[in-house]
């Protein structure tokens, strides 16, 4: 559905124009880009990390599961045999797709309010497009299934859809008003679902610490085994048993920042919900000073503090 709306658009994309109005301050929508790509960036970051502590946690497993016998694990690619109940890497793709959306959004909020170049607003509104059809494109029946994210989905393909007809022909004030009120309800409502989706990353993180559950298992002969997946916590105290001297300061010292890592993973994932929360009441703020119902830009600022938070956290991870 949203591919077929999103192709639509672009067929509109080549005809859309502009026409100049009075000088409009450009100064609410860079800083709402601006905030937005840092938690884009904040959330990319983090997402790449609990990969890397996902696959960590399969890989160690193996290699303890093949402590004095056979390695549970594929020599020819050095992949876990263990069959995982769940996988998080396609769940975070979704995740990325739909912070593409946001941040693409914004960027043509940017563009409509600073510029009267055609080109360049056709660009922002081809590349939001393109956004929306991957996010399309990343979802699968299950989670369509699910009826908050299939209100998503037709609050997005409704807005593609129409968003020729709100910028075309009009002054640039115009059409800020009237793509930012189109926007407002599923800008709310996928801000809530990443949200919400990053709470169970937080469960997920102290899963990959702390877990203990049946899993099935290849036994290597095309039959399953109901085997036992442990938690990386686990893995390192079952090798400290058998570890002595160097290996064994050397694992505590692994384990130690294992529990770091998961622990900073937590704190990106609160700080980047903190943000998340900030953009729906930040954009509402923003349409209603262009209507002059309001010339507060409070929400805004706060988002920019919290978005800020978020970058800066991996910027002191760096230094």
């Amino acid at each position: 559905m949203i591919g077929i709306q999103a192709e639509r658009f672009i067929y509109l994309g080549g005809v859309l124009f502009l026409t100049s109005c009075a000088t409009i301050s450009t100064v609410p929508y860079d800083t709402l880009n601006a905030s937005t790509q840092a938690v884009q960036a904040a959330s990319g970051e983090t997402y790449t990390r609990f990969l890397k502590l996902e696959h960590k946690q399969d890989v160690l497993s193996a290699a303890v599961t093949g402590i004095g016998a056979a390695p549970d694990i594929r020599l020819t690619t050095f992949d876990p045999l263990t069959e995982k109940n769940t996988t998080y890497r396609q769940e975070l793709e979704k995740r990325e797709a739909a912070l593409d959306i946001l941040a693409d959004y914004a960027k043509l909020l940017a563009a409509l309010a600073k510029t009267d170049e055609q080109a360049d607003v056709d660009a922002a509104a081809t590349q939001l497009t393109s956004s929306v059809q991957s996010f399309g494109q990343s979802l699968d029946a299950t989670w369509l299934n699910n009826s908050n994210e299939k209100q998503v989905v037709a609050l997005l393909g409704t807005f593609v859809s129409e968003l020729g007809g709100l910028i075309a022909d009009h002054e640039r004030e115009v059409a800020l008003k009237q793509i930012m009120l189109a926007a407002q309800p599923w800008i709310g409502r996928l801000t809530d679902l990443l949200r919400h989706d990053n709470a169970q990353l937080e469960t997920a993180t102290l899963d990959l610490l702390l877990l203990d559950a049946p899993v099935k298992k290849a036994d290597g002969q095309g039959k399953s085994i109901v085997g036992q997946d442990r938690g990386l916590l686990a893995d390192y105290n079952l090798l400290l048993q058998s570890a002595q001297g160097m290996d064994r300061l050397t694992l505590t010292r692994e384990a130690a920042d294992t529990i770091v890592e998961a622990r900073e993973i937590k704190l990106a994932l609160i700080a980047m919900n903190e943000a998340l929360a900030k953009i729906p009441p930040a954009h509402q703020q923003i349409l209603d000073s262009l209507n002059k119902k309001s010339g507060s830009l409070a929400a805004l600022t706060e988002l920019m503090a919290e978005a800020q938070h978020a970058n800066n956290f991996y910027q002191s991870l760096d230094q």
